[in-house]
């Protein structure tokens, strides 16, 4: 009786491994989105953007943020689908009684994260809602003592404030919590 005992060869061994390399990065993704990479990112660039904001509002303009979701194509700098931050400055002519948009940068679209992300704001009154396709948030900051200004909710101001925005994706969620009175906020 005669042994074939060759053992592998090339092919069978490059092919085992193109196997290997495509469950490794399966299970790579797998644990991204299990401890929630993307929540994460979302809830550091909001919270960055909360800190320029601010900064910009206290030293020279009247600065909003307005925090939605968009859809690819609904304009130019919307790249893909997700939730966008518009930085906005706004100067204020008192004599004229107007506020017009423009100054330095004037509006800036940034991308925040991807669709993938569950962002629920949470106001004083006790209401919660998800931001989704149809919900806007813009908050702002009164210019002359830092504090939050009341929360613009769909085009329309509120005199309720945000007290968190909770960020989810897979089995971890980070919170912004946000106090009024100081207009400071502290990620977790």
């Amino acid at each position: 009786m005669k042994r074939d005992n060759r053992g592998l060869s090339l092919v069978e061994l490059i092919v085992v491994i193109a196997i290997m390399a495509v469950m490794i990065g399966v299970g790579i993704l797998s644990l991204s989105l299990l401890f929630g990479t993307q929540a994460r990112g979302c809830a550091q660039r909001v919270s960055s953007l909360l800190n320029e904001t601010k900064t910009g509002c206290l030293s020279r303009f009247d600065e909003t943020m307005t925090l939605s979701y968009r859809t690819k194509g609904s304009d130019d700098a919307i790249t893909a689908d997700g939730y966008y931050a518009e930085n906005c400055v706004y100067t204020i002519n008192k004599d004229a009684a107007s506020v017009q948009i423009g100054g330095a940068g004037s509006s800036e679209i940034r991308s925040m994260g991807s669709g993938k992300v569950i962002i629920t704001v949470y106001l004083s009154d006790g209401s919660s809602f998800e931001l989704g396709k149809t919900e806007t948030v813009t908050i702002s900051y009164n210019r002359s003592t830092g504090a939050f200004d009341p929360v613009t909710v769909n085009g329309t101001l509120t005199d309720d404030y945000i007290e968190k925005i909770t960020f989810s994706s897979g089995l971890k969620t980070y919170t912004i919590a946000m106090v009024q009175e100081t207009g400071k906020h502290t990620l977790q």
